[in-house]
């Protein structure tokens, strides 16, 4: 891959919020123009459906765990992390922008890790995506075979939900334009927030939660603060960081975006949406149940309101899944015809790789999820190492290496300067949630294996 030489003497001109370094003439980077004027356009999403591309890429069941996590820290400090965590992302999330602008030849974070670190740092990035997303997609598709044994008491052997899960989301996924697929994330949204105020309002003026006594007195027993173990207090901490590392996915939706620089409108309506969901979803409802809050918390309301809630959250889940099985495939799609016209024109070839790329990244999860036997535990390792990795540790790196020569020269302005201190923190915040949340996962499998609890493989079993 070359560098786009018109733009080396921009590069040290932009900080988080260039708008200025890039034009329409040039959006093409990446795919070039159709060979045959028949192929896929990419370049067709406008910041509105991008908006509700980043804001699924967010949302998903993971802020279900919010309640939990506030029984086991207290409600301020859960708050207080989850927030700062927020900030965060939202900071790295609004360098992709400036990055993008910049280097308009970069689709991902493996483009831009090549460019700054050569191919290492392409083939270490890259991996580190693809096996975080794959695992994202597993997490989710054994997600979806709990919803679908709640919704059907059970109805069939689970292995056939997860497989038929598998297929719809093949079918879903090979969509070839995030502008079309952008249509499925409207409904998205849309579900998860109509299960998150159901949810909400269910708990609310119910009598008492599903886990409480069925008769007699009950105590929500509220943690302002708790005082949970540090490992606890570790894990609960990986779970919102993973819970908010969507931001990963931010790369390849700006890359399909005519006007890159409309992106950071999507980025700030896309993280305030999300904070506050995160906040409201999961105060209102730990406020409610209390100590028996559950996670996921859609069990905290009655069986009735669950189910209802189970419905809406499997089509929300079925779209954010469909959204990042396409990120993986158009990733692998893009690596191997990148240059080609097979990558934009409707030849054998074409349709080949990415029908093929899209079978990947939806059976391959579907086969790691049901085979090991600690899953569960293991996603959350693959979390801590790579989710951390994507997001608060590569940005950081990108900018630093790319802005190297301004650091080294001196005599910049005090914004640039506390730009550059930011990222410098972040990373080192970044290695440090690595380190100790590979440290809890790892060991949350060890006691899993030591106790004998794994999951039997592809068993037909309830997971409900």
């Amino acid at each position: 891959m070359t560098s786009s030489n018109s733009f080396e003497e921009k590069k040290n001109e932009a900080d988080v919020g260039v708008v200025d370094a890039y034009s329409e003439e040039e959006a093409d980077a990446v795919f070039g123009a159709a060979a045959d004027g028949k192929g896929p356009n990419y370049l067709s999403l406008g910041w509105i459906k991008a908006t509700f591309i980043c804001i699924k890429s967010m949302i998903g069941l993971g802020v279900l765990a919010v309640p939990y996590c506030a029984q086991v820290m207290g409600a301020v400090p859960s708050m207080i992390c989850m927030w700062f965590i927020w900030v965060l992302m939202t900071f790295v999330a609004l360098q992709i922008v400036g990055y993008k602008l910049r280097h308009p030849e970069v689709y991902s974070v493996a483009d831009a890790a090549y460019r700054e670190f050569g191919v290492l740092g392409r083939e270490v990035a890259g991996a580190a995506y693809v096996l975080y997303v794959i695992f994202c997609v597993g997490s989710s598709l054994l997600t979806i075979s709990i919803g679908l044994n709640y919704l059907s008491n059970h109805g069939t052997c689970t292995v056939v939900f997860t497989l038929i899960a598998a297929c719809f989301l093949w079918g879903t996924s090979s969509i070839r334009t995030l502008s079309k697929v952008g249509w499925i994330m409207y409904i998205g949204a849309a579900c998860i927030l109509i299960a998150l105020g159901t949810l909400v309002i269910a708990v609310g003026v119910e009598d008492r939660p599903s886990a409480a006594p069925a008769t007699g007195p009950w105590s929500k027993d509220l943690q302002v603060v708790a005082k949970p173990s540090f490992i606890d207090a570790m894990n609960i901490i990986s779970t919102l960081t993973f819970c908010l590392s969507g931001s990963t996915a931010f790369w390849p939706v700006i890359a399909e975006m005519p006007k890159p620089q409309d992106f950071k409108k999507s980025i700030w309506i896309c993280q305030l949406t999300v904070i506050g969901a995160y906040t409201i979803a999961g105060m209102v409802t730990y406020y409610y149940a209390g100590q028996y809050v559950t996670s996921p918390a859609l069990a905290t309301a009655s069986p009735i309101v669950r189910n209802v809630c189970y419905g809406f959250a499997i089509v929300s889940l079925l779209a954010s899944t469909t959204l990042y099985i396409h990120l993986a495939a158009k990733f692998i799609f893009v690596r191997v015809l990148r240059g080609s016209k097979h990558l934009v024109s409707n030849t054998p070839k074409h349709w080949i790789f990415w029908f093929g790329a899209t079978a990947i990244c939806s059976f391959i999860p579907f086969v790691i999820a049901e085979a090991i036997t600690v899953f569960s535990n293991l996603v959350s390792l693959i979390g801590a190492l790579f989710g951390v990795f994507t997001t608060l540790q590569a940005m950081p790196a990108l900018w630093l290496s790319d802005h190297k020569a301004k650091i080294r020269a001196g005599g910049n302005t005090l914004k640039f300067n506390l730009i550059v201190a930011a990222n410098v923190i972040i990373f080192v915040l970044g290695c440090f949630l690595q380190i100790t949340g590979t440290i809890v996962a790892a060991m949350a499998i060890h006691n899993q294996i030591k106790d004998g609890t794994e999951t039997p493989p592809f068993s037909c079993a309830s997971n409900a």
